[in-house]
């Protein structure tokens, strides 16, 4: 598919990108499309720019060049609070859980429109009290998904990294994303809380219509799950593709193993 055609169809395009530091060139005019409703992996030996490539998408960081648009609206720029009511919502690495606040007002932090929180609509009682009931609602209704439910009323401080995890996606939840970005959701976790997760996120596309892009490690678990593979290296995006064909492009065996090994491993 030509690219004009491709980023048309995408929601998610991303063009050119870079970003330096310091002279540095961490992203080096990246680009690479997510259709909707896809699993679309972003992987790279560590150094290959792709947290700071996720933070100049999400608005974290300010880019020095590119464009990136959202179902064709650019949000290239943008903080990350405008990008995230435009639906494009993200998660970290490492979990940014409140420790001394509960689950469930941890979930509710995230609920998006409250209008009690305007000054105009402050006193009108009734109108932000159903609100907030609706919230209320969604969040243990999210928790329950997620097997959270009978920690609402604990400090998230005391969930296990796993369970953080889990309350991180659940709570990106409550802002309806059309699009979520995961890094590296499965770093630290168990197996058997690996495996929750995995079904999680396969739910959410199956179920719920949800597009995701994730920054992930673990090659079986990219390879088995993503529709499409994004693969970065010293700040460059070298490939993109279905998952087989990408374990078998050359570049990709030599961005991993070194210069040769590609030669090295023909029959």
């Amino acid at each position: 598919m030509p690219a004009e055609s491709a980023s048309q169809s995408a929601l998610l395009s991303v063009r050119g990108v870079t970003k330096r530091f310091a002279g540095v060139v961490a992203v080096d005019g990246a680009s690479f499309d997510v259709a909707p409703r896809s699993l679309t992996a972003l992987i790279g030996p560590n150094g290959a720019g792709k947290s700071t490539l996720f933070n100049v998408v999400t608005g974290f960081t300010r880019g020095d060049a590119g464009d990136v648009r959202l179902d064709g609206e650019p949000i290239y720029g943008r903080s990350p609070h405008a990008i995230a009511r435009r639906g494009l919502v993200r998660t970290f690495q490492l979990t940014k859980a409140l420790a001394v606040m509960s689950v469930l007002d941890n979930m509710l932090l995230a609920a998006p429109g409250n209008p009690g929180e305007r000054l105009g609509l402050a006193l009108l009682r009734p109108i932000w009290r159903r609100a907030e009931r609706a919230a209320r609602e969604r969040a243990l209704e999210l928790l329950d998904v997620f097997g959270l439910s009978a920690h609402a009323g604990d400090y998230a401080g005391t969930l296990s990294g796993g369970q953080r995890k889990l309350l991180e996606l659940a709570r990106a939840l409550m802002l309806e994303p059309r699009i979520l970005l995961l890094d590296e959701p499965l770093a630290g976790v168990n197996r058997t809380l690996a495996r929750s997760l995995l079904e999680h996120i396969e739910a959410l596309r199956a179920e719920r219509g949800l597009t995701i892009l994730l920054v992930e490690h673990d090659m079986d678990v990219v390879m088995r799950h993503s529709d499409t593979v994004v693969v970065m290296a010293e700040g460059k995006v070298i490939t993109s593709g279905r998952p087989a064909d990408v374990q078998r492009d050359p570049r990709v065996v030599e961005a991993y193993l070194g210069a040769g090994a590609s030669s090295e491993r023909r029959p």
